[in-house]
């Protein structure tokens, strides 16, 4: 035979093993031997696995040949035939008889016939293979009957004695060890009697108190497992090898809760027919179970009805754990799968007050906590899914363990979006009282010292001119009357200022914008200040030839320009000039008044559009003026959504810019 012949019976027996167990043991059962065999299925198994490596260690000594019978052949020194010695050895150690240990024999042999006969098609190679079977389990025997007789009946006496003692510690070990288990286990026959309890099993359903009672006086009492025998047999009934359930059973300690754990007993012999109870007392657990979920049950109330959200996290690795629903309202979501503490602020839509500035994830209270570190922060907005937005207050604390360990992140938060309001509120009404005492300041000013000096002139003028008019020529007379009404015209546009301020400040100007030609209004300026400029030798241009459209109050404009084109005057000297300029840019126009006067120092521009600050800074030729009309300037600028600002330096001029937007036009 070719060496891949005897490759595939090698495979075979292989690939085989639970088969030719399955196949034995069927013999064993039908023909009784199992009444004096192991009850444990691995010992079959192992039996199989060792005469299997015979025939494959066979088949590789003798080369594919078949080994016959010689009459010199020395069959205990034969490797194939190692196996048959050592078990031969071990069985006749138990007390098994030489015919019954070869009668099995022959049916293991038969089993690996069996698979011969329905594993090969071909017969050629199906007798062949049953030939080489055949001459190895004849060696095998053979060896057996050389080694089981070579023995005198001294020895074979002490050794069966010595095995006796060996399996009598076996026995006694693995009685301690069932004894002394700590849950208590009932053996019951298949009539559901009990064949025995240990010892955690006696002193709880009988009075004896020593271990192994139950075993060594073969006493019993199923008394207290017959409720269990309805679920014993329905679990009988069924296919499965195992189940397990709950029941109450009395005892010497009261009626106490077990988890029944059944168990059919694993003989494939069949010697030994029965049930494994094994019981484990979970009273106490079960209480502290119950306990614990009334406890749950009063925490979840609580955090049911909080009003303030709360949730929790696992640390280290951020995987949400709590939410309440007070949070879920807040936060306008419950825990999502995708959150934890890298992607909470993206996640729930977390931004800083006021902005839409993400909450920065590294500063939340509750990925801080994880640290060791407790937080309190009141700027953090939550957009909600329906698109509202609400301002959170948030504490944040660890959680510790007995150990001290932190094992988890507890925030708690509520909605301060109304007190947010009414403290910016508050700041509002602050800036406006602020605003108002400003204002109040600036007007005792006025009155206190821009309106005290003209009605001094006028007052004064008027006096001696009532005193002595008599006695005055007539160019003197006149003079005083020009300073009289120079006075008068200084109180005059200083009560418009103030009247002009006053009806901004109530808002009682109407706002009136649309489409206007600022080429216009920049020569109409011109021609209402030429004569003023001409008086102190100052030359107005207004550069821009081509109309420039804007969108704004005709009116509010021409105040705006007319102020400043008139304080342009007002602080530059003889000969010098003042230009009008306009530039349109892709966003708004530009407007600009310019001139080569004495300019500001940097003091002084930082106040010029403040209410708080008082200046009345005469002009080149004595000109006073209280700065209303600036801030004028400014309230109009910005009522056009504009901004207006200056750009000076002493000695060489001012520029003062403002921007409207372009026309819609």
């Amino acid at each position: 035979m070719t060496k891949y012949f005897f490759t595939n019976y090698k495979n075979l027996l292989k690939n085989s093993e639970d088969w030719l167990m399955n196949r034995v043991l069927a013999y064993a059962e039908k023909l009784e031997f199992t009444k004096y065999t192991s009850t444990l299925a691995e010992a079959w198994r192992l039996s199989i696995s060792g005469l299997s490596d015979s025939l494959i260690s066979a088949a590789n000594h003798y080369s594919n040949v078949i080994p016959e019978l010689h009459p010199d052949d020395k069959y205990v020194d034969d490797p194939i035939s190692e196996f048959g010695v050592i078990e031969a050895q071990k069985h006749r150690q138990r007390g098994i008889t030489l015919g019954m240990f070869l009668g099995l024999m022959k049916y293991y042999k038969e089993s690996y016939f069996d698979l011969i006969e329905v594993s090969i098609p071909d017969e050629t190679t199906k007798k062949y293979y049953k030939n080489f079977t055949q001459r190895c389990f004849d060696r095998i025997e053979i060896a057996y009957c050389i080694k089981w007789t070579s023995m005198s009946g001294d020895n074979l006496l002490n050794e069966l004695q010595d095995s006796n003692r060996k399996m009598t510690n076996e026995k006694n070990k693995y009685l301690t060890i069932f004894e002394s288990s700590y849950s208590p286990i009932i053996l019951l026959d298949e009539n559901l009697m009990i064949l025995n309890l240990n010892q955690a099993a006696t002193e709880l359903f009988t009075n004896l108190e020593v271990a192994g009672s139950i075993y060594y006086n073969e006493s019993s009492s199923d008394a207290s497992f017959k409720k269990l025998n309805k679920q014993i047999l329905k679990f009988l009934k069924s296919k499965p090898n195992e189940t397990n359930f709950e029941t109450h059973l009395t005892t010497n300690k009261g009626d106490l809760l077990f988890e029944v754990k059944l168990k059919r007993m694993q003989d494939v012999s069949k010697k030994f027919c029965g049930t494994v109870i094994m019981l484990d007392d979970i009273t106490e657990r079960r209480n502290a179970e119950e306990e614990l979920n009334k406890q749950y049950s009063m925490l979840n109330t609580l955090l049911k009805n909080l009003q303030i959200g709360v949730y929790m996290i696992e640390a280290p690795s951020g995987k949400p754990l709590l939410a309440n629903e007070a949070s879920f309202n807040l936060l306008g979501r419950g825990i999502l799968p995708e959150a934890h503490s890298s992607t909470i602020t993206k996640v729930y839509d977390l931004y800083k007050t006021g902005t839409n500035i993400p909450y920065p994830n590294e500063d939340l209270p509750l990925v801080v906590a994880m640290n060791g570190i407790s937080k309190h922060v009141d700027d953090i907005d939550v957009l909600k899914p329906d698109g509202t937005r609400t301002t959170l207050e948030v504490f944040g604390s660890p959680i510790r363990d007995q150990k001290g360990k932190i094992w988890a992140s507890l925030v708690s938060f509520q909605d301060i979006t109304e007190r947010k309001n009414a403290e910016d509120a508050l700041k509002e009404r602050e800036k406006r009282l602020h605003q108002l005492n400003a204002d109040k300041d600036r007007f005792i000013s006025i009155l206190g010292h821009d309106l005290k000096n003209p009605f001094n002139n006028i007052l004064g003028f008027s006096e001696i001119l009532n005193d002595e008019i008599s006695s005055l020529n007539k160019d003197e007379i006149l003079d005083m009357a020009k300073n009289i009404n120079k006075s008068a015209k200084v109180v005059n546009n200083l009560l418009e200022d103030i009247l002009m301020w006053a009806r901004t400040q109530q808002g009682r100007i109407s706002f009136n914008p649309h489409e206007l030609n600022l080429t216009e209004i920049c020569k109409n300026v011109h021609e209402v200040l030429e004569a003023s400029a001409y008086a102190k030798g100052i030359a107005i241009y207004c550069t821009n030839e081509d109309p420039i459209n804007v969108f704004a109050d005709k009116d509010m404009i021409k105040t705006v320009v007319l102020n400043l084109v008139s304080n342009a005057i007002k602080f530059t000297n003889s000969g010098g000039e003042i230009n009008i300029n306009a530039k349109q840019t892709d966003s708004d126009v530009i407007i600009s008044v310019s001139d080569n006067g004495i300019g500001m120092e940097k003091e002084v521009l930082s106040k010029l559009f403040d209410i708080s600050e008082v200046l009345t800074t005469k002009g080149t030729a004595g000109e006073t003026g209280t700065g209303i009309g600036l801030l004028l300037c400014k309230e109009f600028v910005e009522k056009h959504g504009g901004k207006i600002w200056v750009e000076s330096e002493v000695g060489k001029g001012s520029q003062f810019k403002f921007t409207l937007p372009v026309s819609v036009a």
